[in-house]
């Protein structure tokens, strides 16, 4: 979680590095690869945010004993034959936050909730960009100035059919008009910047606050005398 925080970090500075340098991106190209690049790093930034915070769900999820009482998708409860990999696919923020509640580990609760709140815009943002098509960045690229139609040839036969129209072919119906993806969600980075920082100091909290309450003590290994340091 530590090292998603971090490379998320650097991607978030980078994005909000207005100018880079020639060596990096010729300034003779124009401002255009320079804010392209920018935009970039903002995604990436986006991600590896919701990424910290996937990672601090699975530390609760182990540390605080959750996994055990998860079931997979046939109904099946845990039991200790299964593996990591199947276990940890179950680890969502409904079922960890629904068991700490029925924990009664309110106190750990809220600090999840807390920041799941104040990243919320940055995780929709991270949900569009893995799984939606992705995120569209204002004043990246123009509108496109042509408009492409796939008109049926039965269509194009009876508009051009002087006995019926006695006129030039009218112009295709909108129904027939091919258009570009386009996210519904569109970010203007100089503006949206805050969000990324208003993440990062949440998740940094969040994190500091979920290590402390973990109780590391539980899972020390005592070598020697008590006066020896402990393994963790």
């Amino acid at each position: 979680a530590s090292e998603c925080l971090q490379f998320a970090r650097y991607f978030a500075m980078n994005s909000a590095l207005l100018l880079d340098t020639d060596y990096n991106l010729h300034w003779e190209q124009g401002y255009v690869p320079q804010y392209l690049i920018r935009c970039l790093n903002f995604g990436t930034a986006t991600t590896w945010y919701a990424n910290c915070f996937d990672h601090i769900l699975q530390i609760v999820f182990w540390g605080m004993g959750l996994y055990t009482s998860v079931t997979d998708r046939d109904g099946n409860a845990y039991d200790g034959t299964w593996d990591a990999k199947k276990t940890v696919a179950l680890c969502t923020y409904e079922f960890v936050v629904g068991e700490l509640k029925a924990h009664g580990l309110e106190d750990v609760r809220k600090i999840l909730t807390s920041c799941s709140a104040q990243i919320e815009e940055t995780r929709k943002w991270s949900n569009y960009i893995k799984h939606k098509g992705g995120i569209d960045y204002k004043y990246l690229a123009p509108e496109s100035p042509f408009e492409i139609y796939f008109v049926p040839v039965s269509e194009v036969m009876q508009d051009s059919d002087p006995a019926k129209t006695g006129n030039m072919p009218e112009l295709p119906d909108k129904q027939f008009a091919i258009k570009d993806f386009k996210s519904p969600i569109k970010v203007d980075i100089d503006e949206q910047l805050s969000e990324l920082k208003k993440a990062h100091l949440a998740l940094h909290k969040c994190l500091s606050d979920i290590v402390s309450a973990v109780d590391y003590d539980a899972h020390t290994v005592q070598i020697g005398t008590k006066k020896q340091h402990n393994i963790t």
